[in-house]
């Protein structure tokens, strides 16, 4: 077993990620990739928030804060020369971590690709995202369904009455079903006592 287990510490990217090795053994492998400060070893970790498995999945969150990895992952999100999928993967990370990261993340909102607005509207539903209330309200205007989706998603957590009249101004105007839905609970959440 002490064989077995040097060998996945020294394949901890792979162990990590192969639902067909133990729990436990991918635990192990998340707490050694926890110290690794490779890019290598931290897509291993944004890989391994895909898992289903919960210890598996609390074991990869951990690591990543053993590597104070937010502030590597706001860096990725906010790099425009880096591929969308990493900047959305970057995004997913923090989703996971929840860093006080709303202010920094903002921008995104107006980003030129319309999924890495979607994803940061998502990301930032996560935060504290009262801190930035305008830049939501304002992406409920988007061009992009799934922008204003997330945005309404999020502006259901401010109870302010510039969220409210965000909200429900956007409300009248909106024609998307699935949009119209999450400004509704929105309404309903910020109702909520």
């Amino acid at each position: 077993m002490i064989v077995l287990m040097l060998m996945i510490m020294a394949a901890a990217p792979t162990a990590l990620n192969d639902p067909g090795f133990d729990v436990a053994v991918r635990v192990a492998a998340a707490k050694r990739l926890g110290t690794d400060r490779s890019d290598d070893g931290l897509d291993a970790l944004l890989q391994g928030l895909q898992t289903r498995q919960e210890d598996v999945h609390a074991a990869v969150v951990a690591a990543l804060r053993t590597r104070r990895a937010g502030v590597v992952l706001i860096a990725r999100a906010l790099d425009d020369k880096r591929a969308v999928d990493d900047r959305i993967t970057a995004l997913g990370g923090l989703r996971a971590l929840k860093p006080a990261a709303a202010l920094q993340l903002a921008p995104l909102l107006k980003d030129p690709i319309a999924a890495i607005r979607a994803a940061s509207a998502h990301t930032i539903g996560t935060l504290d995202v009262g801190t930035v209330e305008a830049a939501l309200a304002t992406a409920l205007n988007d061009d992009d369904d799934d922008v204003r989706y997330f945005a309404a998603r999020a502006l259901g957590e401010v109870t302010s009455d510039g969220a409210r009249m965000a909200i429900n101004t956007r409300l009248r105007v909106e024609t998307d079903p699935i949009v119209r839905d999450a400004l509704d609970a929105a309404r309903r959440r910020q109702a909520q006592p």
